[in-house]
Formats: structure tokens, C-alpha cells, sequence
């Protein structure tokens, strides 16, 4: 039998998708604690992330944002999904319930930018896979040049074009040509905090963006 409850909304490009799942406090894919890899990148970066902007789109009730704050970044995070946003807050001090808001990320009236980073956990897979192209535009035109998309990134060689999802796992040549016109890789590992839902294919990895790349459509 599986532990997946039923669900009306099918359509993950739908807020009403995670609406019914974060009611339901089905998600699978949150983890727990402070990532390890990220953890790690904040204690590396220092002083120098002060006063500097960070995005986390599709923030959810994700465990980032106090370490994000208290590393001095000014963080917006954002979910399209009001019940995503209530269950984030909730978990955050008053202090910090703030940082999070509803917002769309493709909407550039609500989320304008430029920002010095974006931070990538379980986005990027959310989203159908007729939008990753407009997903790799719009994150390079949010980022300026010199900063960096950086973190967890779903991907597998030969994966299928159609994956089933969400998480829609990526095809790592597929993810590469659509960043590569913007972006330098800079570094790649496998993640230490796989959750099973990723059937271990979670990888850290940087980006940074090329100063010269054209942002146009």
C-alpha cells in the first residue's frame, strides 16, 4: 500500500498542487535539518556574504533561512503556494517570518532582482518540464553578473525526456545546455543529504554567471 495520500490537483505548475500537499504535510522531499554542502559554503564565504542579496525560489518550509540570515545575507525567499508559505513561516522565529513571502518567481514586477545569489533545493525539479527553458532564462536574468546559482540540483545521465515527477529529474547534458549559454560551472559533487525521494541523484553544484552572457528571448 502506498503512503502517498490521494491528491485532486495534478497539474505542478499549479499552486493548488502544493497547496494540497503542504496542507497534508506530504513533502517528501524537505529536509530535516541544515544541509551539509551548504552549511559548509556559508562557513567558507565568511564575512564576505555580508549585506549581500540571496533568492531562494521555491523556499517552502525549508530549513536554510535562519543560517542563511545569520550569515548576513539579506535573503528573499519566496513560494507561489500560500500553504507553503504559512508552513515556512511557522517554523521560522517572528523575527524572521518575514523573509519569506508569496511570490511568483517568473513574475518580474514581484521578484525584479538583480541578486548576487540564488539558492537551488528542489525548484528546479518542481517545475514541468515545458518550463525549464523559461526556469534557466529567468534565473540567469535575476542573477548579476559575477554571482552565482548555487546549490542542490536533481540530475542523472541519460535521464528520460518526459520524467515522471514532481521531482522531475533532469538529464545532466540537458541541464548543462540549458545553463551553459549563462553560466560556468564551477563546482559538482554529490550531495551528503540525499533524501530517497532522489533516489540518491542530488548534486551540490555552483554556477557562476559570465559577465558577458546576452540575456535576451
Amino acid at each position: 500500500m502506498s503512503d502517498t495520500p490521494a491528491f485532486s490537483a495534478r497539474n505542478a505548475a499549479e499552486p493548488a498542487f502544493w497547496n494540497e500537499r503542504f496542507s497534508a504535510g506530504f513533502t517528501p522531499w524537505q529536509l530535516p535539518s541544515m544541509p551539509q554542502r551548504l552549511a559548509r559554503w556559508l562557513a567558507e564565504r565568511g564575512s564576505e556574504l555580508s549585506r549581500t542579496n540571496l533568492l531562494v525560489p521555491g523556499a517552502g518550509a525549508g530549513p536554510e533561512l535562519p543560517a542563511l540570515a545569520a550569515a548576513g545575507l539579506r535573503v528573499d525567499a519566496i513560494d507561489y503556494a500560500e500553504a507553503a508559505v504559512r508552513a515556512g513561516q511557522a517554523r521560522l522565529v517572528p523575527a524572521l517570518a518575514p523573509l519569506l513571502r508569496q511570490a511568483d518567481f517568473f513574475d518580474a514586477a514581484a521578484v525584479p532582482g538583480p541578486y548576487r545569489y540564488v539558492y537551488e533545493r528542489t525548484f528546479a525539479c518542481a517545475l514541468p518540464t515545458e518550463m525549464r527553458a523559461d526556469w534557466a532564462w529567468r534565473v540567469a536574468q535575476l542573477i548579476e553578473p559575477g554571482g552565482e546559482l548555487l546549490g542542490y540540483f536533481y540530475v542523472m545521465p541519460d535521464a528520460p525526456e518526459r520524467p515522471r515527477g514532481p521531482p522531475f529529474v533532469y538529464d545532466r547534458a540537458l541541464l548543462d545546455a540549458l545553463l551553459s549559454p549563462y553560466f560556468t560551472l564551477v563546482e559538482d559533487e554529490p550531495s551528503p543529504d540525499a533524501l530517497p525521494v532522489f533516489g540518491g541523484h542530488e548534486r551540490w553544484m555552483r554556477w557562476l554567471r559570465q559577465p558577458r552572457a546576452a540575456i535576451t528571448r
